[in-house]
């Protein structure tokens, strides 16, 4: 009897699944009309407009969700409508190298076009008109230069929930993954990187040799849907954060004197000494800091970009045609491909940090005792905002004290308050244990 009752439980759940997708396909021919897919453009176009080009504080940065989904409903046309394949041929067959492009040509195209159009804006503020909020400002007693302020100093409601849906990482001192610490073994990182590359490979080969997913008779689009909102709602989380450019930009800035240092390959490997010493013996330290800091970029760019748009606009086709519980396990299995870079909170460390890091290293491997300073030891020497976050941060530094290569640590830290004037003798006494000579 028990089983007769789960069986007639679970062929009712069937009933009603199939039901609920048979209503929702009649959604179809309206979405693949080939007449609103200037409409769907319109809309993503909007938020590069208003993202680059925003005219007012009161406005704020715009929200990610409906350029997303305006997203996804192009791809779905570009996948399923037989009107826009008929219009242009050339998508015909390839839907997914056409979406690829779509998707990144939004994320970089459209993004650098306006954001040079928001450049001459702003190079010309004193011609610009701010006609939606203008009246509004000028009785609050506000000029005309801060409504042309830059769209990352607009300020954010603090009770809103959306307030973050803006794309952007507010944080732009800290290493939230494995590519952008730069005091991480570079060669454990490439092999993230090929790792992470391989499975983007897999997954987009997959996609595209697969047939059913370029069939509209074969999509359900309950399943399409809720992809859709995995996407829109916590996507950004499943799949790990993007390339922060003003953290690169940051990282260029602080480690200006030090990106043209040649740290030498034993720096590069501080996991495997034996391989670093090898390739130290053989191959010197042919590069400087900076080429090796342009490759991690490229890793996080490739990655954190590219690959991560590409999943995150294709996975709902793909997830289009799956049984349940294929779409509850291919969800798992794709989105954790853009993560596997990420490092836990606690690991993360600042820009000023890392070059205090990469410094020491340098100290430990250079005599800079009783002899004349180049101009590669002067730029190991820690800056006064290196000096700040030491003092800002002592504990976080402490074992670098009791550590074997204390006297490297004590030398670094007695140049730097030789350096700094202004340091009182309790920071030197608290870095590195002793009293000032």
């Amino acid at each position: 009897m028990a089983t007769t009752t789960a069986n007639g439980a679970t062929d009712e759940v069937s009933i009603m699944l199939e039901l609920f997708d048979s209503s929702l396909d009649l959604l179809k021919p309206a979405m693949v009309l080939k007449e609103i897919t200037w409409l769907y453009i319109l809309f993503i176009i909007q938020w590069h407009i208003r993202y680059r080009c925003g005219c007012c504080k009161r406005c704020g940065r715009p929200g990610m969700k409906l350029r997303r989904v305006a997203l996804n409903l192009l791809i779905f046309q570009i996948y399923y409508s037989s009107g826009l394949q008929e219009k242009y041929p050339w998508i015909k067959g390839r839907p997914f190298c056409v979406s690829a492009f779509v998707i990144l040509f939004d994320n970089l195209g459209f993004f650098f076009a306006f954001s040079c159009f928001g450049w001459c804006m702003e190079q010309w503020k004193d011609k610009v008109e701010c006609a939606c909020c203008m009246e509004g400002m000028e009785k609050a007693g506000v000029g005309r230069e801060s409504l042309l302020k830059d769209q990352h100093e607009y300020e954010k409601d603090p009770t809103e929930e959306d307030a973050n849906d803006d794309g952007i990482d507010d944080d732009t001192e800290t290493a939230t993954g494995t590519y952008m610490d730069v005091t991480r073994d570079f060669f454990k990182t490439l092999g993230i990187w090929v790792v992470q590359s391989m499975l983007v490979a897999f997954y987009i080969d997959n996609l595209n040799r697969d047939t059913k997913s370029k069939s509209l008779k074969d999509c359900h689009v309950g399943n399409w849907i809720c992809a859709v909102l995995l996407q829109v709602y916590v996507g950004d989380k499943q799949l790990g954060s993007p390339q922060n450019k003003e953290f690169w930009r940051n990282l260029w800035t602080k480690g200006d004197k030090l990106k043209n240092v040649h740290p030498g390959m034993m720096y590069l490997s501080r996991q495997n000494r034996c391989l670093g010493s090898f390739l130290h013996a053989y191959c010197g330290s042919m590069l400087p800091f900076e080429v090796w800091w342009s490759m991690r970029w490229f890793f996080d760019g490739s990655i954190n970009i590219a690959a991560r748009s590409v999943i995150m606009f294709t996975f709902p086709i793909m997830l289009g045609r799956e049984e349940p519980l294929d779409f509850v396990k291919d969800c798992l299995a794709v989105l954790f491909i853009t993560t596997l870079d990420d490092v836990d909170k606690d690991e993360c460390k600042t820009i000023d940090h890392m070059m205090i890091i990469l410094k020491f290293r340098l100290y430990m491997g250079e005599d800079h005792k009783d002899k004349q300073m180049t101009e590669e030891d002067k730029a190991c020497v820690l800056t006064k905002d290196e000096v700040t976050y030491i003092e800002e941060n002592v504990d976080k530094f402490r074992p670098l004290a009791t550590y074997k290569k204390a006297t490297v640590w004590n030398r670094m830290v007695e140049d730097a308050y030789n350096n700094h004037s202004s340091l009182c003798e309790n920071w030197y006494e608290e870095a590195c244990g002793k009293k000032v000579k």
